[in-house]
């Protein structure tokens, strides 16, 4: 029996001065300028400009601001539109090298975001929609070949792919709560797995069940409850409890063909009598 746990470690990204240009609006105020007119809005102490600004107007047109180091290096560079990011954002590496590209939207990530290694091959892709990552998402090695890749569905990987072809499928599971309170409680939950047909495999089963904490990190290899996944719609499970002890859910996806376990997790449930509510 093979067991696979292959959580992607998650593209580190930044925010750093996102809401930064909002409060600094409400701090200064600026001259009018024309759309071709650049303008030092912050400077440091050895007077070499911190933050430019190019372009503002008080039309909905976008503009440029320019955040530099204090030894007037180019940092990050900021499309915007009525004082919101919109469009492009650059980041870059001390050297001039470009380390970042990010789309956002009424100041939220939204398209394709890219990073570059510091000698400019692409680090890693991924997709974002209304600030959530949704679809494909790859980590490149520099000779350009895909070290991990990745499937989201609203910031929950789904689907990895490791750089060793290690699958690892991990369905969205929606408790509707986890303490219940009585002698025979319900455990209710949803359960979808939202994957593209091409990377889904048919006949996939859940597995599922509860077991004393005792048994905490232990694999059950015959559970009692089964069902069948679906990639195109979510599922409602339910599962009677003993009353009066707190207890862990365990649940796995299993592959039948290949008599393999992928993404074993667990998860406390409180179980309470009903004096104890």
């Amino acid at each position: 029996m093979k067991i696979i746990n292959n959580q992607k470690r998650l593209s580190a990204f930044w925010d750093c001065f996102l809401y930064y240009f909002m409060f600094f609006y409400g701090t200064i105020l600026m001259t009018a300028c024309n759309s071709n007119k650049c303008e030092v809005v912050e400077r440091y102490k050895n007077n070499n400009p911190k933050i430019i600004m190019c372009g503002y107007n008080e039309m909905q047109k976008p503009y440029l601001m320019y955040f530099y180091s204090e030894d007037n290096v180019l940092e990050q560079q900021y499309t915007l539109i009525n004082d919101e990011l919109n469009g492009e954002a650059i980041e870059f590496y001390h050297t001039g090298e470009i380390k970042f590209k990010r789309i956002y939207k009424d100041n939220v990530l939204d398209g394709i975001s890219t990073e570059y290694y510091l000698t400019g091959e692409i680090k890693s892709t991924s997709i974002y929609v209304d600030g959530l990552l949704n679809g494909d998402c790859f980590d490149f090695s520099k000779d350009g070949k895909t070290a991990n890749y990745n499937y989201f569905f609203n910031d929950k990987p789904i689907f990895v792919l490791g750089s060793d072809n290690s699958l690892g499928y991990i369905p969205i599971i929606e408790f509707y709560r986890d303490t219940l309170i009585g002698d025979n409680p319900v455990l209710e939950f949803d359960i979808s797995i939202p994957l593209p047909d091409s990377l889904f495999k048919q006949n996939l089963i859940f597995a599922y069940g509860v077991k004393p904490l005792t048994l905490k990190d232990s694999i059950i290899l015959h559970p009692s409850n089964k069902i069948v996944l679906n990639n195109r719609k979510t599922q409602n499970c339910s599962l009677k409890l003993n009353g009066g002890k707190t207890q862990l859910f365990y649940g796995y996806v299993f592959d039948e063909d290949e008599k393999t376990i992928y993404q074993p997790f667990e998860k406390v449930i409180t179980v309470l009598e009903a004096t104890d509510k």
